[in-house]
Order: structure tokens, then sequence, then C-alpha cells
């Protein structure tokens, strides 16, 4: 099954997260969410063609997801893949510890990537994963990923050729999944961010990471269309309303690259999770 949703489709676009109460006591305006599950199976979203926003260059990339596994501990999951895997954000399989693997490929065809340390399984319940990247130094890339609140900057494998990441071209954009509906991921998912060429995000900054999940371990509004976040409009922003019992809107890209809202689908039958991370 394929189902877009526009802009104008949405009874409660406006209800994009309540911020009634704390964060778990962080003083923070509690940010709610609901959340939709992708079976690992058949469901995960897609879209043909660039994204519509993308920068000309850029050295640095940002995304991360709110997420908890549920399904296939055991397996490879995706949370985000573009054409050919020029770039993903993957979960390794329980043979390689279920760790997070990110992966770049720059305009000269070089690439660089990581693993981290930190399994991310069901055990973990809902989590927030992120990565940083920053190319502009080939000779000493930053890539950081973080579980929860904690950040690892493990050793960059570096085959990088350019300063620059290859953008032009990178189409078939996945979220919950990879390229042709491989590596499925199996769980829930709250929230999906990617941006591109935003000054380096650093993770380790704790006043960064406090635009992104409380001290609690809670989610913080990213803004309307993900500005809160680097003072941009995110590339992708996709969130499951809170009270929001279409799952199928969860496939609405409220960033900039969703200035024509039609642009991702769903494929398969996703269903309302039940529960979120701001349970």
């Amino acid at each position: 099954m394929m189902i877009t949703r526009s802009m104008g489709q949405i009874g409660q676009i406006g209800v994009i997260g309540s911020t009634s109460g704390s964060a778990g006591g962080s003083g923070l305006p509690l940010y709610k969410l609901s959340a939709v599950t992708f079976n690992g199976i058949a469901d995960f979203i897609s879209k043909t063609g660039d994204l519509n926003d993308l920068p000309l260059t850029a050295s640095t990339f940002l995304s991360y997801f709110w997420v908890n596994h549920r399904f296939f501990d055991n397996d490879g999951q995706m949370y985000l893949s573009s054409s050919s895997f020029n770039t993903y954000i993957y979960r390794n399989n329980a043979s390689t510890f279920s760790t997070i693997q990110p992966y770049f490929k720059d305009v000269g065809g070089g690439f660089v990537y990581t693993n981290g340390t930190i399994p991310v399984t069901s055990a973990n319940g809902w989590t927030c994963v992120a990565v940083s990247l920053d190319i502009s130094n080939i000779a000493a890339p930053i890539l950081q990923i973080m579980v929860g609140n904690t950040v690892e900057t493990p050793t960059a494998l570096n085959f990088l050729s350019s300063s620059l990441l290859k953008i032009s071209g990178l189409t078939n954009w996945q979220v919950a999944g990879g390229v042709a509906g491989l590596y499925l991921f199996g769980g829930d998912m709250a929230l999906a961010y990617m941006k591109l060429g935003a000054p380096f995000f650093d993770l380790t900054n704790v006043a960064n990471r406090r635009k992104i999940i409380t001290a609690a371990g809670k989610p913080v509004n990213p803004g309307a269309d993900g500005s809160n976040v680097t003072g941009s409009p995110a590339n992708i922003l996709m969130r499951q309303a809170a009270g929001d019992t279409d799952p199928y809107n969860f496939c609405i890209n409220y960033g900039l690259g969703g200035m024509d809202p039609t642009i991702f689908f769903t494929v398969g039958a996703p269903t309302i999770a039940p529960t979120s991370p701001s349970n």
C-alpha cells in the first residue's frame, strides 16, 4: 500500500505538539508526541527524486530520531537512507553489537563512516539517536553519535577525497528503511530530522543537546519547520503529532524539503504505536 498526504488533507496540522507540563522536571515545556509503529517487514516511508531544498554544497550533516526498537533485534535496520546508499544511518545487526553506523559519500567518490559502541535495542525503550558530521577538514573529519544523552566520537574510517558531501543526485530517500525496502526498521518512531549544510552541530555541547533531548531524556520541540535546532529549517522533519490517530500523517515533511508536501509516501500499513517518548 502506498499513501501520500498533503498539508491540506491534515485536519490536525496545527497540533504539532502540546507544551503543557514540564519535561521530567527539567523546567522545559513538555513536548508531547504520538508515534507510529513500523513492523520491520513491509512498512517504511519513501520518496523518489531530489528533496526540494538541498544546498548546492555542504560539509556538515545532522540527523536525529526518536525511536523504540521492538522487533527483530538481531537484524540490521536503517533509520534514513538515500539512493544507492550514498548516505545512511544504520543500526547494525546483533553480530556487530547493534550499534549505530553512519556512512557518507563525498562529491569525489570518497567516503567516511564509523561504528558506534553503544547498543540500541529493545532494551533501550524510547531513546534519541543522533548523528552529527563535519568533513570540512578531510584529514580529520568529525563524526559524532549520540544515544540518549551519551555522546561518543569513535574513530572515523576516513576515505574522503573532498570536503564536500555528495548532494546532487541524492534521490529515493527512505525513512525507517533502506533503498528498495531493505533493512527495514522494526519498532516505533515519533520523530525524524535531517539537516544538511548548517554550521557544525557539536553534540558534546550540552546546550546543543538540550535542543534535541532534555536532561531527563524527553523530546524537545524542534519548531514548526525544525528551525529551533540549528536556526534554519530542516530538510526533513517528520513527526506524529500528539493525539493524531492517523499513522499515515507521519509521512508529511514539515521541513523545507516538504515544500511539495506530497513528495513522501508510506509503503505498507504502519499503525499508531502504543506508547511514545512523551509518556
